[in-house]
């Protein structure tokens, strides 16, 4: 579970996030993402490449704030430590191809795949160790 049973269940709906790196300088940097869920772990995908990728293999901490379009102004903050999968492992690859059919994900299988085994891609596992949120009721 993550944090109460309304944050949990918050988090189970939604595929959106916006994930918050610390700079070589200190400072935040925040970009959006899909990500999904294993349990109490959340899962998204970059390249090491990326500004968010590089932050994070220098940084371990993280924090992912998710996000629903149809409760805008609601939200889980979920912070911790990552884990980094430079392996690309199947059984986490398919943990993201399982949550295409979501309506929320614009994305198809198709265009999945291939951008999951390209190369320097990793995934990164988010392991909670602090979840704050405002959710309003739901209308």
């Amino acid at each position: 579970m993550i944090g109460t049973d309304d944050e949990d269940a918050f988090v189970s709906r939604c595929v959106i996030a916006l994930v918050t790196t610390v700079r070589a300088n200190g400072t935040p940097s925040t970009s959006m993402v899909s990500f999904v869920r294993r349990g109490d772990r959340l899962f998204f995908t970059t390249t090491l490449e990326r500004h968010k990728g590089r932050s994070l293999a220098r940084d371990p901490r993280c924090g992912l704030t998710v996000l629903d379009p149809y409760e805008p102004w609601s939200y889980v903050s979920v912070e911790g430590g990552i884990v980094i999968h430079r392996d690309n492992p199947p059984d986490l690859r398919q943990i993201f191809l399982d949550r295409v059919d979501h309506p929320d994900y614009p994305w198809s299988r198709e265009e999945i795949e291939p951008m999951l085994v390209a190369p320097s891609r990793a995934i990164f596992e988010l392991i909670p160790s602090r979840v704050t949120s405002v959710l309003l009721p739901r209308g």
